[in-house]
């Protein structure tokens, strides 16, 4: 299903150990890629989640990585970076899929999935766990994330105060982009968003589905490039419209069931470090058993590898 709640046709990889035998499903969901080239059907092993999902299954787990929609199969479509219902609902078809031809091939496993992720993957990773488990559609054993964005509200707000050169600010518009392009209470121009000459050069750049380069920007100071009035209709609240299109997009406050492992660098200055902090505070305060992890001295690229030796370890660790 799309953003619409409308079938399309998507893809994924499921990768399996080399013996068979009744194993555990583990889901993998794959970062920012501003290329089809990388999308987990096409990619070769390497520096990806491809690879990541090969060594999860290597060590005795059946794997699934979806591609999303506007990836793989599904490439000429828009990819919804960053959108909750249409990652949340990506990532669970794929699971299903999954199941299906498993049970088609009569192929064993455990009628029990783990979510892993990081970046978008993170992100994706809760937004599917709050969907699996509101709707009941599959028992989860653990979920482990690393730097998303799950406070889409407070991270906004952090971004628009800040003075400074962002150096990520391609991928805020992008995000800025999908949403105003999904949610009908907002179709706005972009000149309600952003100055001259930066209106202009977005609206000429067209429908943006990938990072926008710092080089189609004068500035990548939110003080510049932002509309006075739109930073203030967001810090003091006054934008309820676009308000309630990042509340939709918020993953961080809710009650797990699963135990949630959250992962971040404390050098991050894409994700920062407050957002899983914050998340992790709210879901332990609604109930969760959630265990927060800083990755000292690394930033958000840095902290990838730590990430996943940490989630293979968990992944593998006998329950107490």
């Amino acid at each position: 299903m799309n953003e619409e709640n409308k079938p399309i046709q998507a893809s994924g990889v499921i990768l399996f150990p080399e013996n068979e035998g009744n194993y555990e499903l583990v889901s993998v969901q794959h970062g920012t890629i501003s290329s089809n080239e990388n999308a987990p059907s096409n990619s070769s092993l390497g520096f990806n989640e491809l690879t990541i999902g090969a060594i999860i299954a290597g060590t005795g787990f059946i794997c699934l990585v979806p591609d999303y929609i506007g990836y793989g199969i599904n490439n000429n479509s828009r990819h919804p970076y960053e959108h909750r219902k249409s990652l949340a609902q990506n990532t669970t078809d794929m699971i299903l899929a999954a199941k299906e031809y498993l049970e088609q091939e009569a192929i064993e496993y455990t009628d029990q999935i783990s979510l892993v992720g990081y970046s978008e993957g993170g992100y994706a990773t809760l937004a599917t766990q709050q969907k699996l488990e509101a709707e009941t559609i599959i028992p989860i054993k653990k979920v482990i994330s690393g730097a998303g964005a799950y406070n889409k509200t407070s991270f906004t707000k952090s971004l628009l105060a800040s003075d400074q050169e962002l150096p990520f600010i391609g991928n805020y518009l992008w995000v800025l982009d999908v949403y105003n392009s999904i949610y009908p209470e907002l179709k706005r121009p972009w000149s309600d968003y952003v100055n001259e000459p930066y209106a202009t050069q977005l609206t000429s750049y067209g429908e943006i589905n990938t990072i926008i380069p710092d080089s189609l920007l004068q500035s990548t100071n939110p003080k510049d490039l932002f509309t006075s009035s739109f930073v203030s209709g967001i810090i003091e609240d006054t934008d309820t419209a676009f308000l309630n299109v990042l509340q939709d997009n918020d993953v961080h406050d809710w009650t797990p069931k699963a135990p949630v492992f959250l992962f971040h660098g404390t050098e991050d200055k894409l994700i920062l470090p407050f957002v899983s902090e914050s998340t992790a505070e709210a879901l332990t305060s609604n109930g969760g058993t959630v265990a927060y992890t800083s990755i000292e001295g690394k930033d958000h690229n840095g902290a990838v590898v730590p990430f996943f030796v940490s989630a293979l370890s968990l992944l593998n660790q006998e329950e107490e």
